[in-house]
């Protein structure tokens, strides 16, 4: 076989939010039908460490090995990452199972203490939703408190056609795990050495993860791209799915010409 035809091939990872379902992927994933395509299942997670466990798992099966030491990879994979799952991909970028890494309305480091409050959330507010969860009959007030945030006034028509339901049917525990996940994951320190293309697409109107953040995110990564999504809240491709796929398909051929 030619090694000529390794690497001409991607696989986009899609790993999405906390308490969304694989349908909001459906839009981007619309526009890149040249790429091949998976998504990483959170809904029944129980513990914060499968986040990222499941994640790798799915990297490495699509990531196999070249039949020659000496030979490019035959498929290039690219970690899709929106908010919760940007800090999954962040860690896959940073551990080598991602070729490279498309961030979409994330951060370093989601808790917060006093000092960068305007950067994130405190980490008393994710402890006061863990224990509205815990509530009996508490589910559906904190995802609605929740998912009002999402979205600015203009996108709130988009909504119901990109498949953001108000439940997006996870399990009482993996909402829970997936908190706990947000309270202890930083990955701060972890991003300076990061060698591979980041691009980071963020809403400049977000109201979960402010613009700041993503200003953070970009400044630590070095020879990251950070794109402003102007107007847009924390769902960065609701309604802007041809934009930002122009953007990552700019992404994954220049990675796929630098890995050979």
């Amino acid at each position: 076989m030619n090694s000529a035809a390794y690497g001409s091939k991607a696989t986009i990872l899609w790993i999405g939010g906390w308490s969304m379902p694989d349908t909001v992927w459906n839009g981007l994933r619309k526009e890149l039908q040249e790429y091949d395509h998976l998504a990483v299942r959170y809904d029944d997670v129980r513990a914060p460490g499968e986040f990222v466990q499941r994640a790798r798992s799915l990297a490495a099966a699509a990531m196999p090995a070249p039949p020659d030491p000496g030979w490019p990879r035959s498929r290039t994979l690219i970690a899709a990452g929106w908010s919760l799952g940007g800090l999954v991909a962040q860690r896959l970028a940073a551990s080598g199972h991602a070729d490279a890494a498309l961030l979409l309305g994330t951060t370093g480091r989601f808790a917060r203490g006093r000092e960068d409050a305007a950067l994130g959330w405190s980490d008393r507010h994710i402890r006061q939703m863990i224990a509205a969860l815990e509530r009996s009959g508490g589910r559906t007030q904190v995802l609605q408190q929740f998912h009002r945030l999402l979205f600015t006034d203009e996108e709130r028509g988009c909504i119901a056609a990109a498949g953001f339901p108000a439940d997006g049917g996870w399990s009482i525990e993996a909402l829970l795990a997936g908190l706990h996940y947000l309270r202890e994951e930083d990955m701060r320190g972890r991003l300076a050495h990061t060698a591979c293309p980041i691009l980071i697409m963020h809403g400049t109107a977000d109201r979960v993860i402010p613009w700041g953040a993503a200003e953070e995110l970009h400044a630590m990564i070095p020879g990251s791209e950070l794109v402003a999504v102007y107007g847009a809240g924390h769902v960065p491709f609701l309604g802007r799915e041809n934009e930002l796929a122009a953007a990552a398909r700019r992404m994954i051929d220049a990675c796929k010409q630098k890995l050979g």
